[in-house]
């Protein structure tokens, strides 16, 4: 067994960053709950370096990690062969709880190496709606915070880093998007609910066309 931390609270762990080691053994199983860092900054280099030397590798990651943005710059070498929810409140060494405010989402994966690279997952846009300025849109969605997935026709229409404002291309656009079940992806998140617009996408191909049109899986 190999193991290293910044602080290590065990004499069978060796204090380094993980991210600094040349390990040259390989084919191993790397276990680890690594440093998120902001917008998965930490995780996902850590899952990288640890894909070079591991067969498997079983992690304890936000639920933001079942998001593409995340999954498309992982290591492509490796598939998800298990996923499921955890029901934690995290503590620190000292058993005080790390957050009062927010519970913190998490899940445990387990990634197999194969044979065969995954593909890089995209969402074929339909130009159902266009992404575009406050003044230009026809509907606001919320795409970050409470209320995601909340669709408004009268909206204020100055710029709000929790929205996303839309141009409608389609005659069903509307009723798509007030009908679809954003929960589908807003729930992948550590804290704080949110959507992307190839999510958005996906939702809307599927309701429209009977087809999320999603290449890469």
């Amino acid at each position: 067994m190999i193991s290293f931390d910044i602080e290590p609270l065990h004499e069978m762990v060796t204090e380094g960053s993980f991210l600094d080691q040349e390990i040259s053994q390989r084919n191993l199983i790397t276990i680890s709950n690594p440093p998120f860092g902001r917008n998965n900054s930490l995780s996902i280099p850590f899952f990288n370096h640890a894909a070079n030397l591991s067969d498997a590798i079983c992690f304890i990651v936000p639920r933001s990690w079942r998001k593409w943005s995340v999954t498309n710059r992982l290591d492509l070498r490796f598939e998800l062969v298990l996923d499921i929810d955890l029901d934690i409140d995290y503590v620190d060494a000292g058993g005080e709880a790390l957050s009062n405010k927010s519970h913190l989402a998490t899940c445990f994966q387990i990634w197999r190496k194969t044979d065969k690279s995954r593909q890089i997952v995209k969402v074929v846009d339909k130009k159902i709606v266009e992404k575009v300025a406050p003044d230009r849109a026809d509907v606001s969605l919320t795409i970050f915070g409470y209320g995601c997935g909340k669709v408004k026709t009268d909206f204020e229409r100055v710029p709000n880093t929790t929205q996303m404002f839309l141009k409608l291309h389609h005659p069903d656009a509307l009723a798509a998007l007030e009908s679809v079940d954003y929960s589908k992806f807003f729930k992948n998140t550590a804290y704080t609910e949110a959507l992307s617009l190839p999510e958005i996408n996906y939702l809307l191909n599927e309701a429209i066309y009977g087809d999320p049109m999603i290449e890469g899986i």
